[in-house]
């Protein structure tokens, strides 16, 4: 490995420097992952045990993608080497470390919907009114609260002022917040912030376990530094404070996931909260030709809280930026289409090297109509992710079950998938009358604890219950008896991907798709085939890890995105954009209230204009050798036609960059 070959000046002292705390500012198109992997690799050829190396990200795709590099680097990925996502490599240390924690094996990961459920369950328990406090809202709330390591008094007092007169509201979604912390202990459970935050209460509590892992990780590598939150910080410094060997890779320029509970400060602090720390700039641009570097530049430099640096490229100028005033949405995607058509008829571009960028979901639906009148291909990346798909939400809800059949939201889910006249308000019945004549019922209860019933349990004898018939008690007996034989299948000696197809078919699930024979049944069974085909790849990447393994690792598997290779324009939002480089790119809607969007500039602050600039130059430098921006003068927005005006990104551009055009066609 020849690092002065491979590598250019700046990027080989990233990598040679191993010892204490060092920033890399890694540019767009600088290269920061090939620093990042021959970094590893140069760690391993000098004689570090790859045990002592820990290396975090913040997608499962970014971890497969370093580990693939790092293969092509030393021959083959060492298994000792753990590298992976903040919440993956959190399961293993909880995993590891369950009964320090105070669970039991077997725990359970919550998405987002299901725990949004698990919040309804408790709402209804304090008797509040759900349209108060919506479920949506309330997790929201209760998720900032965790990603800032709040106590229920520290929720209570940030949000006190936003609240009503007496702060009623806020105290009561306090207390929604520790009976929701209190229920996912009781039941075994974690939530996805539970994975970061139980982790630093693990190494809070227990020096001896902080200690070890402090040990082991002589060497910490993080990515993607500007995303990260406050108690990923946290989380890493504590890892950190034994070695100082802690190295991380960001960019500030490209931080713009606030939203998600990125703090950019743990960025711009670094080399202030790391002592004697060595930061490196990666300033040589290899994505993008020269003017759209000079662009791009000129734009992020009228941001003030950031670094001092700037990109810088041996690529030619490259053909002057195209800043497109259409006559209104309908024009602006005619305008679009033509150009497209002279890319590829006379350009020798592909559909697949050409990207539509937008700053909001909604912005799409004009030019996918202009691309289906005018059979142009194309994929929307971020859309319904196989993931979150119907079928497949309820196929894991299922064997969810198996392997916990008091999980309540898993049982509301699929109690009527396929239909068996059991609908959301007759559960409510059931449960009502079980809160007022079974003792030992709780509703929050999944069963661990002995003297406890729960859902499933009161399904045993529904007769008797106001308000539910003969038949009904019937359907909710057969329903019992159903997941009674789901249960059966855990234990089974059988292949994993054998389960999974035993389940579907015990549960109705498949029949149903097979009877209706639609095409849109058709193609959620084409998905359940992949799903298993997909268990099939999990027994043969992890032959001794059962259900309850995979059920659980299928929360983490949730954020890889697949996209679609074929020849296809990509549309897609600019955060979905993040880590993508095309040949070509447009930026469509460059207008004030689009691009800012309207509620950054409803707020006044300048920290919100700055982050939708940071935006608006990841947006410019996806782009390698022709980018196009373009604005309406007039748009439908809300049902209405508004007078559009020119985004303030555009006057930071240099005219010398640029080349102006004007398109009035286009018709709905």
């Amino acid at each position: 490995m020849d690092l002065a070959v491979e590598l250019n000046d700046k990027q080989k002292e990233a990598v040679i420097n191993t010892e204490g705390p060092v920033l890399v500012l890694a540019g767009a198109g600088s290269g920061k992952t090939r620093a990042l992997t021959y970094r590893i690799a140069h760690l391993i050829d000098k004689g570090i045990d790859p045990y002592n190396i820990l290396t975090l990200t913040f997608t499962n795709k970014a971890a497969q993608d370093m580990k693939r590099k790092v293969k092509e680097l030393i021959g083959e990925v060492p298994k000792q080497l753990w590298m992976g996502t903040f919440h993956s490599v959190c399961v293993r240390v909880i995993s590891e470390n369950l009964k320090a924690l105070g669970y039991k094996p077997g725990f359970v990961i919550y998405d987002q919907n299901e725990s949004k459920a698990l919040i309804s369950d408790v709402i209804l328990t304090f008797n509040l009114d759900p349209e108060k406090y919506d479920p949506k809202i309330v997790l929201n709330i209760i998720n900032k609260a965790k990603m800032n390591m709040w106590s229920k008094e520290d929720l209570i007092a940030n949000y006190l002022d936003e609240g009503d007169g007496d702060g009623s509201y806020y105290q009561n979604i306090g207390d929604i917040y520790s009976k929701y912390n209190e229920v996912l202990k009781e039941n075994n459970a974690f939530d996805f912030n539970d994975l970061i935050s139980k982790t630093i209460e693990l190494f809070e509590a227990n020096k001896d376990i902080l200690n070890k892992y402090q040990n082991r990780f002589e060497y910490l590598l993080i990515d993607e530094y500007q995303d990260t939150s406050p108690f990923q910080y946290k989380l890493a410094s504590m890892l950190s404070s034994k070695h100082g060997n802690i190295f991380v890779v960001g960019d500030d320029y490209q931080s713009i996931y606030k939203f998600r509970g990125a703090d950019m400060s743990n960025i711009l602090n670094f080399n202030n909260d790391f002592s004697d720390c060595k930061v490196i700039k990666l300033e040589q641009n290899y994505r993008s030709k020269k003017n759209i570097i000079e662009a791009s530049n000129s734009l992020i430099k009228h941001n003030y809280t950031q670094f001092n640096k700037k990109a810088w490229t041996e690529k030619p100028d490259g053909e002057p930026i195209i800043i497109c005033e259409a006559y209104n949405e309908y024009s602006e995607a005619d305008y679009i289409r033509e150009e497209i058509d002279n890319l590829v008829r006379f350009s020798g571009y592909d559909y697949k090297d050409i990207a539509i960028l937008y700053r909001s979901n909604h912005q799409s639906r004009v030019m996918e109509d202009k691309f289906i009148k005018e059979r142009i291909p194309y994929h929307v990346v971020g859309g319904l992710g196989f993931y979150d798909r119907k079928e497949i939400k309820d196929i894991i809800s299922y064997l969810k079950l198996a392997v916990n059949i008091q999980d309540t939201v898993a049982i509301k889910r699929i109690v009527n998938s396929p239909k068996r006249g059991i609908g959301p308000k007759t559960l409510d019945k059931l449960i009502t009358h079980a809160q007022e004549y079974v003792p030992e019922f709780n509703l929050l209860s999944f069963g661990q604890e002995e003297d406890t019933k729960g859902l499933f349990d009161i399904m045993e004898d529904p007769t008797g219950v106001p308000g539910i018939g003969k038949k009904t008690s019937k359907n909710i007996m057969k329903f019992k008896a159903t997941l009674d034989n789901i249960i059966e299948v855990k234990d089974m000696p059988i292949s994993l991907t054998d389960k999974v197809d035993r389940i579907l078919k015990i549960s109705g699930y498949q029949a149903m798709l097979e009877l209706d024979g639609s095409e849109k049944s058709l193609n959620r069974l084409e998905n359940l085939k992949e799903f298993l085909e997909l268990t099939n790849n999990y027994s043969k990447k992890y032959p001794k890890r059962g259900l309850e393994n995979f059920v659980r690792d299928l929360k983490l598997l949730s954020d890889q995105d697949d996209l679609d290779n074929s020849n296809q324009v990509k549309l897609m939002t600019v955060h979905a954009s993040k880590g993508l480089e095309y040949p070509i790119v447009f930026i469509v809607g460059i207008e004030e209230d689009i691009f800012p969007h309207y509620r950054s500039i409803k707020t006044g602050r300048v920290e919100d204009i700055e982050e939708e600039r940071r935006l608006c130059y990841v947006a410019m430098t996806r782009a390698a050798d022709r980018l196009f921006m373009s604005y309406s003068r007039q748009r439908q927005v809300y049902g209405e036609t508004r007078t559009m005006t020119p985004s303030r990104f555009l006057d930071e551009i240099p005219t010398e960059l640029t080349l102006e055009k004007v398109h009035t066609r286009g018709s709905v």
